[in-house]
């Protein structure tokens, strides 16, 4: 049955914002209305509040708010065929691995984008889109002081599959010089690109999307054409069967921000239900109810013995269960935990020591890695190239942005857990307290790190960030308790919390458990 409910989607990036009206027809899904304008002197909220307007926005339509958030990464992950509630348990450990924040200051959102099955094995792909909490809340005050209400409120990158499976994403605003490139089962990779083959994907891409649709709204430029592209996928989004079982899962949008519709209708309904459920039960009850019971009673007695014996049974299979599931758990975990951690010493021994390794990830017998450095960016891909066991040809994956530089890297996972590797010449066991040699020590304690100079928790992570600085930091901080006790007041009376944690932590770099050494990247 084809419905005939308006959906409509709101988009905005830049300075830049667009609606469409959407409905599905026995032709196809087509543009039934649309509006666009520019957003002056930063004014979102004019803005928003004028197309809504000139499509006619109202609750009486399936509505999807889209647009640019603000700071935000996303990442896939691919996992078994397992349940919501256990996929929202493990987000935060896979969140706190990819960035160096506190879970406080982040809004999470994620999503199933495509099931799958590998050799029997039925599998899923995870999209979560982590935003910066203070940019998420300054939108939904924003979107607060509009005269319309939404169902979901969301980031354009969570619903872009399966709608553009297995076509590379170009969008403008929000990955400009950057290509969403499509893999297998609706992963994405997100890879530098030129001018030049950026508008080449931005092209193909939004030809794609043009074509799924009647009625493609008139558009002055390529850059206009790409977000309306951006707004009609939002709208496609609100089509599908996922949606109805992602508002419950993403559960982003506020209660006072969603629209309620026929509360009284649905709320007799629901009594109606009731009423009819109740009715069903008594009047299905069989006159040789009291035959029934006549012959349960003499039954009764036999069945109670047989109980006693089924119970003793079903305790003694349940203890064997659980043992044998305990045993077979302990023997598959450790065996993982031992190959991780034979290729994570390897990787931290041979690896340059102002690298950060992150995005580790095995797929059969491959290892597959990023390296992040924000310093000696000129040098890192001749260092690399000396680490025994790696895939030189890996190497041609390489982008450099602003002050950092990422390079996807490969190797051979059982090649890197034969036996204990031994490090070249940057190995730590070569090397002093955090990679450092004595004469990197003596001149870290000559030119210690000027805290006094920190004014707010993003210079506290800035120089903990940097592995040269954060090497001096840990250092000082074992070797000169006074200089360890500023640093500490210092990160206490800009927030007193990771003050405490930095107390904490100190007493680790006293007792050795830290070594000032590579961390992992974001």
């Amino acid at each position: 049955m084809l419905t005939t409910q308006v959906h409509s989607a709101v988009y905005w990036v830049g300075e830049f914002a667009c609606a469409v009206s959407m409905v599905k027809s026995r032709h196809g899904i087509k543009v039934v209305n649309s509006a666009s304008c520019e957003i002056e002197n930063g004014d979102l909220q004019s803005a928003l509040q004028h197309v809504c307007d000139k499509i006619n926005f109202s609750k009486s339509h399936f509505n999807i708010l889209c647009g640019d958030m603000g700071n935000s990464i996303v990442f896939d992950l691919e996992l078994p065929l397992i349940s919501a509630k256990d996929i929202e348990s493990m987000l935060d450990f896979e969140v706190v691995q990819r960035l160096p924040v506190s879970l406080e200051y982040i809004k999470r959102q994620w999503r199933v984008v495509k099931t799958f099955d590998d050799n029997g094995v039925k599998k899923q792909v995870v999209r979560v889109v982590v935003i910066n909490l203070k940019d998420w809340n300054d939108n939904l005050e924003i979107l607060s002081n509009l005269n319309f209400k939404a169902d979901i409120i969301t980031s354009i990158k969570l619903v872009i599959d399966p709608i553009c499976e297995n076509k590379d994403v170009a969008i403008y605003g929000l990955m400009d010089n950057f290509i969403w490139q499509a893999n297998e089962h609706c992963k994405r990779e997100v890879i530098a690109a030129d001018a030049t083959t950026f508008e080449f994907k931005e092209r193909d891409f939004r030809q794609n999307i043009i074509s799924q649709i009647e009625n493609f709204p008139s558009c002055k430029n390529d850059f206009e054409r790409n977000a309306f592209c951006c707004a009609i996928i939002a709208s496609l989004y609100s089509f599908s069967p996922d949606c109805a079982k992602d508002k419950s899962i993403v559960a982003a949008t506020p209660k006072d921000f969603r629209v309620k519709r026929n509360v009284k209708q649905k709320a007799f309904a629901a009594l109606l239900t009731f009423l009819i459920i109740i009715a069903a039960i008594i009047l299905s009850i069989p006159n040789e109810k009291k035959k029934v019971v006549k012959k349960t009673k003499i039954v009764s007695k036999e069945l109670t013995a047989l109980r006693k014996e089924v119970a003793k049974l079903q305790e003694e299979n349940i203890k064997l269960k659980r043992l044998t599931t305990t045993l077979s758990s302990f023997d598959k975990g450790n065996k993982k935990s031992l190959q991780l951690t034979k290729v994570l010493l390897y990787l931290g021994k041979n690896l340059p020591r102002y690298c950060w390794v992150n995005n580790l990830r095995q797929n059969g017998g491959i290892l597959d890695f990023s390296v992040t450095s924000y310093t000696n960016q000129d040098k890192i891909l001749e260092d690399l190239a000396k680490v025994p066991k790696i895939d030189n040809k890996s190497l041609r994956k390489y982008a450099k942005k602003d002050d950092s530089v990422f390079v996807s890297m490969r190797a051979i996972w059982f090649d890197l857990t034969a036996g204990n590797a031994k490090g070249g010449a940057n190995s730590a066991a070569t090397r002093g307290f955090g990679g450092m040699n004595d004469s990197e020590k003596d001149d870290a304690r000559k030119n210690k790190v000027d805290y006094s100079a920190w004014n707010s928790m993003e210079d506290v992570k800035n120089a903990f960030r940097d592995p040269v600085a954060r090497n001096n930091l840990f250092l000082n901080m074992k070797d000169d308790p006074e200089y360890a006790k500023g640093v500490i007041d210092k990160v206490k009376s800009i927030d007193p919390k990771a003050g405490e944690r930095m107390g904490k932590m100190y007493e680790k770099v006293k007792s050795g458990a830290f070594g000032g050494g590579r961390g992992k990247g974001h």
